[in-house]
């Protein structure tokens, strides 16, 4: 009885030491075991060689900088150690990352089919952030002065004053009228935009665009391996 008891805990510490190991190694993986919530980890991200990341860098910046009235935030740009292609991008504390696979980076012959990589998401990105952009809410409402009270003087009674304040301030700022929502811009449409002012051809996201679906396929798919 006593070494089956002994044999069940050296099982249960393998386990807990196994499952550690194994999300130190993921940046998939949880970041707090005890919510389902969670995102990519970069720090848990294996390393890139500095040739692959240099490139990136290189390629990303340069078409950040040909396309810079298009990005007020400009995003960074993240290669990761990983050998299947992958590619997708994060947000954390309003700062976009493009995170970009080497396996995805070696697959890339050239700078034009990088840059193709590279615009694919930033198209993304910047679809999700004019379709934010549209629903301004609040932003639209004139600013709202602080109001007498309804009771002024030694009276008790309502005597109309902040209906008669709030009468006369919707004459002078009128609410605007509700604006219809926009239809989210089309991702690739930006992509090819942002491609072909990098100085590259829309054909070159054409011939690409089959690898990188396969791409974020394979980021969606190590996600929910990981119990997104």
């Amino acid at each position: 009885m006593r070494a089956g008891w002994h044999l069940g805990l050296v099982c249960l510490a393998s386990t807990i030491v196994g499952c550690a190991g194994d999300g130190g190694q993921d940046a998939f993986a949880f970041r707090n075991p005890f919510r389902t919530e969670r995102g990519f980890d970069p720090a848990k991200a294996p390393t890139a060689s500095t040739q692959a990341a240099t490139r990136v860098h290189a390629v990303g910046n340069d078409v950040l900088a040909k396309n810079g009235g298009d990005f007020r935030d400009k995003p960074a740009f993240l290669t990761v150690g990983l050998k299947d292609p992958m590619i997708f991008h994060r947000s954390s504390r309003g700062v976009d990352s493009v995170i970009i696979s080497e396996g995805l980076v070696d697959r890339c012959a050239t700078d034009a089919e990088l840059a193709a990589a590279i615009c694919y998401e930033l198209g993304k990105i910047s679809s999700e952030k004019t379709e934010s952009g549209n629903s301004r809410g609040d932003r639209d409402l004139p600013y709202s002065p602080r109001l007498t009270s309804d009771v002024v003087g030694n009276g008790s009674s309502a005597d109309m004053t902040r209906q008669a304040e709030e009468g006369f301030n919707d004459r002078r700022t009128p609410r605007p009228a509700s604006r219809s929502k926009e239809p989210k811009a089309n991702p690739k449409t930006l992509a090819q935009n942002f491609l072909i002012k990098a100085g590259f051809t829309s054909e070159d996201l054409d011939k690409m665009e089959p690898l990188l679906k396969d791409s974020e396929d394979n980021a969606d798919k190590r996600d929910i391996l990981r119990g997104r």
